[in-house]
């Protein structure tokens, strides 16, 4: 299993494992304002930075760049949870992500 450990911008941290199949999106519900127009790429909610693990993961395509564009917090690291679909990870990743919308 991919293991995701979440910060918040208060320094909380919620570790979780996921499944084959999972979107890290859907461990939304750890944090209150998390990924508002539900998954699909549309809003940046889920704007995440990769602090650890970014070479797992493949690199964002042309509608998560445009928003991420916009997204005045974004950095290089900058990705969104929506985007990131646990299946092109490697089984034995870990990912560290800071959440900054959080908190």
């Amino acid at each position: 299993m991919v293991k995701i450990i979440a910060e918040s911008r208060s320094g909380r941290c919620i570790e979780r494992e996921g499944d084959v199949g999972t979107i890290m999106w859907e461990f939304q519900g750890d944090f209150d304002v998390w990924g508002q127009c539900g998954g699909c790429c549309a809003c940046a909610t889920c704007h995440c930075i990769v602090l650890e693990g970014a070479e797992h993961l493949p690199p964002p395509d042309e509608d998560e760049l445009g928003l991420l564009d916009v997204e005045p917090n974004a950095t290089s690291n900058s990705r969104l949870a929506c985007q990131i679909d646990l299946d092109d990870l490697p089984k034995d990743a870990i990912i560290k992500i800071k959440v900054p919308h959080c908190d």
